[in-house]
């Protein structure tokens, strides 16, 4: 008898450690993102979904809980970028960034020590080297390129674009010899023996640019691996692809098996082309990491008449209520009419605030005092129920979607300018601006029913703040940073 009861007691304890989270955070302020319950101060996650949003979830915390004590820290859900593109992320992790370097010397060294991470062949490039900050004032020789990455070709552009500087292998591959003569428009610097220093100036640059091959298989599942790893550190969850192509679309795939995906991408098909064509046919094809779909965008000028064209055809297109979700990527500058067509048919307006804050000291002149009243005029969309998903367009803008959320707020600039922001009555609330870089985001992306707000039963996406984005002064938004971020219930960046 007894050792029945024992048999009873041990079949009830494994049975209780089930329902114990697998992860939990405690002592937090977490904005949900969800109007039943916009505050609570901790949440549990059992195999990659959230099980309690609550005030207090001890009674899910057991033996084998991974308890994360954020010390009054703030949680928000993963953010969103709607409009970034990964393998220029990736590409661009992997230039050399030579803005502000003070020697040739050290240039190279920094050549070299990306030629160890590399294949022999591999191309080597940079950019923003200025040969006016080093102590010769001098241009550059092909020789400390040489040295420092001999068995890979090497092209670094100058901070004004109109150089590049290549090493021998490179001006090998491009046959670039004695004889080779200037082309029209360019000029190949040459020492005094008459060989090719390895400067090419303006349209000669071209003799070395054009032999840097396409992205090969490899290449682009690494750019990839670094963009996704570069989005989770600025507590990106999740990112919309937006254009991707058929070396994408397999590198993702593969990455997905292999368990190499620390965020979740939508993927967006490039076109029109075959490629595009080929995917119209199909149905999204979902995972448990991404999706891949269609393209909604067409990009024209000017950007007015671009809409008004892309709301003409999605009108045809939709006759009716826009269950597809079309959208507008770049959705910048629309006209006074096309606003109340936006809320009509239900199109999804992309933007992008840090966009706003870069243009806003030409758009004036360029568009005029009345055009400009239709730039990123987000409370206009947003008082007529058009939803608003928030990217940055990386690596053009910054992915870090803070600076996005201060953008959005604010509407100034980095260093707080104009002082009460530009258009200010366009200004994002900083729940609608948190929105912006969450559910609507979710919403763009046929994913609102499992994640963009800390809600029981959606995938365990979100991320812990260094400070509370929702109180601080705004001055203060851009210096805000991640501290973890979490994909699933799984800790994908910690600092």
């Amino acid at each position: 008898m007894r050792i029945h009861r024992l048999s009873a007691v041990l079949l009830v304890i494994p049975a209780l450690f089930a329902q114990t989270a697998d992860l939990a955070v405690t002592n937090a302020r977490v904005y949900t993102v969800n109007p039943k319950q916009p505050v609570a101060s901790a949440l549990a996650v059992r195999q990659g979904r959230i099980v309690a949003v609550s005030d207090n979830i001890s009674k899910l915390i057991g033996p084998s809980t991974k308890v994360i004590d954020a010390h009054g820290g703030t949680v928000v859900p993963g953010l969103i970028d709607s409009h970034g593109h990964m393998l220029s992320l990736g590409a661009a992790l992997e230039t050399l960034d030579l803005r502000g370097v003070t020697s040739e010397q050290e240039i190279a060294d920094k050549v070299r020590a990306a030629a160890r991470n590399l294949k022999p062949g591999e191309w080597i490039q940079g950019r923003a080297w200025d040969q006016n900050l080093w102590a010769t004032k001098q241009f550059p020789s092909s020789a400390s390129l040489s040295a420092a990455a001999p068995a890979n070709p090497v092209a670094l552009s100058r901070v004004d674009g109109h150089a590049v500087w290549a090493n021998a292998r490179a001006m090998e591959l491009a046959d670039v010899t004695t004889a080779t003569v200037d082309p029209p428009g360019g000029k190949i610097l040459k020492g005094a023996d008459g060989r090719p220093s390895g400067v090419f100036l303006d349209n000669a640059q071209g003799l070395i640019q054009s032999k840097i091959p396409p992205d090969s298989p490899a290449q682009i599942e690494r750019r990839l691996r670094l963009a996704m790893k570069e989005c989770a550190r600025f507590g990106l969850t999740a990112v919309d692809d937006a254009g991707v192509g058929k070396g994408e679309v397999e590198a993702y795939r593969k990455l997905a098996r292999q368990g190499e995906m620390p965020i979740r991408v939508y993927a967006m098909i490039y076109g029109p082309g075959p490629y595009m064509d080929d995917w119209l046919k199909r149905t999204p094809e979902f995972g448990s990491y991404g999706a891949l779909g269609s393209r909604g965008a067409s990009l024209l000028e000017p950007c007015d008449a671009a809409n008004r064209m892309v709301l003409e055809s999605y009108a045809a297109a939709l006759k009716g209520t826009n269950d597809k979700r079309f959208r507008v990527e770049h959705a910048q500058i629309i006209a006074p009419s096309d606003f109340a067509t936006f809320a009509k048919y239900s199109i999804l307006v992309s933007m992008q605030p840090t966009h706003a804050t870069s243009d806003m000291p030409w758009a004036a002149d360029r568009l005029g005092p009345e055009r400009v009243k239709g730039a990123y005029a987000w409370q206009t969309l947003l008082h007529l129920g058009v939803h608003v998903p928030a990217g940055s367009d990386f690596p053009v803008e910054s992915p870090n979607p803070l600076w996005g959320f201060h953008a959005a707020v604010t509407r100034q600039d980095k260093d707080n300018h104009p002082d009460a922001g530009w258009f200010p009555e366009q200004r994002m609330s900083r729940e609608e601006a948190l929105r912006a870089f969450t559910i609507e985001g979710a919403y763009a992306a046929f994913a609102e029913k499992d994640r963009g707000s800390l809600e029981n039963g959606k995938l365990a996406d979100f991320v812990i703040l260094s400070d509370d984005i929702m109180t601080i002064p705004v001055e203060r938004l851009r210096n805000v940073h991640v501290t973890k971020t979490v994909v699933g219930g799984r800790i994908v960046f910690s600092e």
